[in-house]
């Protein structure tokens, strides 16, 4: 081999060991793009479990609100004895449900299908409860073991939550339920399960807005000013007026992409986790087509008990 194909052979191997450096440098650098996205952009779901019980998830921190399985029984209603969780059935629930840790429980008030599960969930998640007073009396009376935290915007791994105060919606326009606070020396007495602070809960996170309002009819005139629009809101729709109420509430003014209907089930009759029986003055049907008509760039959901819904990110 003479000089000049010697130095030619150099040069062609200089030239594909570039091309392979660089080959394997933009392997690396695509990969970290990946690693970068996966870690930066979260993908955040929900869970409905009944009631106004939604579990939100990022794959990092889970927060639930109102976990309420255990139904009362017509004693309860009577007024003859305590009402308090159902322990085997709740600890059921959260086995079939894999819910082992919890990072955050929150109430956003205390009727008992909001709060009565909602101390021993945390207890055994090891999640550290926040709530009102009210909230704080009925923990206690179950165990002072539970990590609580009186009410207040808080960071919570990625997400930043918020309250906003509301008048609890009167039943039917008609009864305003338990009223008052939780008392001092509550004792799981089923009417002692009183409102107290009622809380819409904003809950941001890098990828997206939540908005949850239990009641049927909406409260915008307490939530800031700088709030345009959120992703998704969960809300209650059995105590409703009517269809428009909603419609004209939080979907018009905040233009959710995604609308999750709750505290629609008839929570009166024995838990069953699946599929929910609607209470009476719910018309899943017309509430479907009066959202297609009114309100089409909003998905309208009807959760199933323990279905995963995607929210938003990756």
């Amino acid at each position: 081999m003479t000089t000049l194909n010697l130095n030619n052979a150099v040069i062609k191997l200089e030239k594909r060991i570039v091309v392979w450096y660089h080959l394997r440098m933009l392997k690396y650098i695509l990969l970290l793009t990946c690693l970068y996205t996966h870690i930066t952009h979260a993908r955040v779901e929900a869970r409905w479990l009944s009631v106004a019980s939604v579990l939100i998830n990022d794959g990092e921190t889970k927060i639930f609100f109102d976990p309420a399985f255990t139904r009362p029984g017509l004693k309860h209603w009577l007024g003859m004895g305590v009402f308090r969780p159902d322990e085997n059935e709740l600890k059921k629930i959260l086995n079939e449900q894999m819910i082992t840790k919890l990072n955050a429980v929150f109430v956003t008030h205390t009727h008992f299908d909001h709060a009565v599960d909602a101390p021993l969930v945390a207890y055994l998640t090891g999640a550290t409860a926040y709530g009102s007073k009210s909230f704080e009396r009925i923990c206690r009376a179950y165990t002072e073991k539970i990590p609580f935290k009186k009410l207040k915007p808080v960071q919570i791994g990625k997400f930043k939550i918020s309250f906003y105060p509301r008048v609890h919606s009167e039943i039917l326009g008609l009864v305003d339920f338990l009223k008052g606070t939780v008392p001092k020396n509550f004792n799981f007495n089923f009417y002692d399960y009183r409102v107290g602070e009622s809380w819409i809960y904003l809950i941001e996170h890098p990828e997206g807005k939540i908005l949850i309002d239990t009641s049927g009819d909406a409260n915008l005139k307490v939530l800031p000013a700088s709030l345009k629009s959120v992703d998704v809101v969960f809300q209650g729709v059995a105590n409703r007026k009517d269809n428009k109420i909603i419609i004209n509430g939080y979907v018009s003014t905040l233009r959710p992409s995604k609308f999750i209907a709750i505290h629609f089930d008839y929570f009166m009759n024995a838990m069953k986790p699946g599929k929910q029986e609607p209470m009476w003055n719910v018309d899943f049907p017309g509430l479907t087509e009066y959202f297609r008509q009114k309100a089409s760039q909003t998905q309208f959901i009807i959760p199933e008990f323990g279905e995963t819904i995607h929210l938003f990110g990756q």
